[in-house]
């Protein structure tokens, strides 16, 4: 009885062992799979990027060439022509391979088109826009209706154009900064001893740099001009021989 149960234990035992192996080579088995194809994705993104590349320099080595005339062929593409010496009709440039050009383990296809020659429905002169109607046969009233609505369109971007410009206009109006009689005020102001070597002026206020005899006595003339208030020293004052080195700020005086 007892050698009975050690055999059932043992079997279970096995089942177990058996059924953690078939879990870890299924894990085994995904993961390889998984990192195969994540090579797999790696080198075709590659693959591609070189291919686009080749095709974008292959393109710009055509439009490069010293053509003299362009022109659309039969199946809409660009095809590039010179005029050479002597001659009264240009002579076509070989055209360098366009589709499925091999390169490496893939290929690559592009096309040169003229993008200028295309009428563009979003901004289209109304004679031009008229024009195709016709080519198309629409009927002539259903053009008109066309045409005035592009026209009306066009009157309302130009207008809101024009009152973007009037905005800024008015916003630099109101913004402006009295630079030149803040400069006088300051000349009559500062004493001989100080020098400025720079002056900003902003719409906040104006900042001054330079040299006097004693920085801290610019800050009461500052205070007392009609144009500016809260005058401070946004840097520690250094010593430079004689002279005291300084950085002053004041701000607008606000209308009371």
């Amino acid at each position: 009885m007892t050698r009975g149960r050690e055999r059932g234990f043992v079997l279970l035992a096995v089942l177990l062992v058996l059924t953690l192996l078939a879990v870890v080579v299924t894990e085994l088995a995904f993961s390889a799979r998984l990192e195969a194809s994540m090579v797999r994705s790696y080198r075709d993104g590659v693959l591609a990027r070189h291919l686009a590349e080749a095709a974008v320099q292959q393109a710009i080595r055509e439009i490069a060439t010293p053509a003299q005339v362009a022109a659309l062929d039969d199946t809409g593409q660009l095809v590039f022509y010179r005029v050479l010496p002597g001659q009264t009709t240009p002579t076509r440039l070989p055209a360098l391979p366009r589709v499925r050009v091999a390169l490496g383990a893939g290929e690559f296809s592009y096309r040169l088109a003229d993008e200028s020659a295309r009428l563009g429905l979003n901004t289209p002169a109304p004679n031009r826009f008229a024009r195709l109607l016709d080519a198309l046969g629409v009927d002539a009233s259903e053009r008109d209706i066309i045409v005035d609505s592009l026209q009306v369109d066009g009157l309302g971007e130009q207008l809101a154009r024009k009152r973007r410009v009037l905005g800024a206009l008015a916003f630099a109006e109101e913004g402006r900064v009295p630079a030149l009689p803040v400069l006088r005020e300051l000349t009559e102001t500062l004493p001989s001893g100080a020098w400025l070597q720079a002056l900003t002026v902003d719409r906040q206020g104006v900042e001054l740099t330079g040299q006097a005899d004693g920085a801290s006595a610019l800050i009461p003339l500052l205070e007392a001009s009609s144009r500016l208030e809260r005058a401070e020293l946004t840097s520690p004052v250094t010593k430079t021989q004689s002279k005291e080195q300084f950085r002053i700020r004041a701000a607008w005086e606000k209308a009371r």
